[in-house]
C-alpha cells in the first residue's frame, strides 16, 4: 500500500528564536508494498483513475453523397443442342453457361395390358371408318366392308336440239361403262315431269362419264334431268 504524501512542519528554537522548518516528501520518497515508487508507478501508466463521465454528444456529421443506383440481374434460358443455355445478365454484362442434357434413363419394363376398348377418345391415324378383325383395328375398305355411298345427285340437261335419231347422249360424273356395277336413279326436275312423260324419255344405256336417254318423240323444251349413281358389289 503507497504511504501517504506528508507536508512536515518542524519547529525549532535556535538562540532563542523559533524557526518553523517545512519538509514535504517527494513522489520518489512514496513507496509501495512492491517496492516501486509512486513515480515510477505513474510514469508507467500504471496509476489509472475510473472511467470519467461521457462527455457530451458531439455536432452530427454531415450527409454522405448518395450511393449508385442498384441493378437487380435477369436470368434467361433458351433450348440449344444437347442442352439448355442459361444466360445471366448483371451490371456488368451478359454471363453465358450450358447445362447438358441428362442421359436416358433405362427403359421401364412392359406395362400392363390396356382395355380392350375404342372410344370418342381413342387416338389413331386412321381415317374414315374402322374395322375390327377380332383382335386388332384397321381401316374398312368401301365397297368391300361397306357399301359405297351414292355418288352426290347430278343434274344434266337434255337439250331440245340435242336429240338425234331419237337419243341423246350427256356426260355424267362417276358413270361407269359396266352398268352391273352401278345402279343409276334418273328423275326428270319437277317442272318438267309433263313434257319428260309426254316424250316418252328414259335412259336406255351408260358409257364411261356418260349416260344415253332415248325419247319416243322430242320435246320442243329443255328438260333437267336429276342422276344418282349407287355403287354396287
Amino acid at each position: 500500500m503507497a504511504e501517504k504524501v506528508m507536508k512536515v512542519r518542524e519547529n525549532k528554537v535556535v538562540d532563542g528564536e523559533l524557526t518553523v522548518i517545512h519538509r514535504e516528501t517527494g513522489a520518489d520518497c512514496v513507496l509501495f508494498d512492491d517496492g516501486s515508487t509512486f513515480q515510477g508507478k505513474f510514469d508507467a501508466g500504471e496509476l489509472t483513475g475510473p472511467p470519467g463521465k461521457d462527455g457530451a454528444a458531439g455536432t452530427p456529421g454531415k450527409d454522405g453523397s448518395n450511393g449508385k443506383d442498384g441493378f437487380s440481374p435477369t436470368v434467361a434460358t433458351s433450348v440449344v443442342g444437347g442442352g439448355t443455355k442459361v444466360t445471366i445478365t448483371d451490371a456488368s454484362g451478359a454471363h453465358e453457361f450450358t447445362v447438358p442434357n441428362g442421359k436416358d434413363g433405362a427403359q421401364g419394363g412392359v406395362g400392363p395390358v390396356g382395355p380392350n376398348t375404342v372410344s370418342t377418345t381413342t387416338g389413331t391415324n386412321i381415317n374414315g371408318l374402322l374395322k375390327g378383325n377380332g383382335s386388332t383395328v384397321s381401316q374398312a375398305v368401301a365397297g368391300t366392308d361397306y357399301a359405297k355411298p351414292p355418288i352426290v345427285p347430278a343434274a344434266v340437261t337434255l337439250s331440245s336440239s340435242g336429240w338425234a335419231d331419237s337419243a341423246q347422249t350427256v356426260n355424267v360424273t362417276g358413270v361407269v361403262a359396266d352398268e352391273t356395277a352401278q345402279e343409276i336413279h334418273v328423275m326428270p326436275k319437277a317442272a318438267d315431269m309433263k313434257n319428260y312423260m309426254d316424250a316418252g324419255i328414259y335412259c336406255s344405256g351408260q358409257g364411261a362419264g356418260t349416260l344415253t336417254f332415248t325419247c319416243s318423240s322430242a320435246p320442243s323444251a329443255d328438260i333437267s334431268v336429276y342422276v344418282t349413281v349407287w355403287p354396287l358389289k
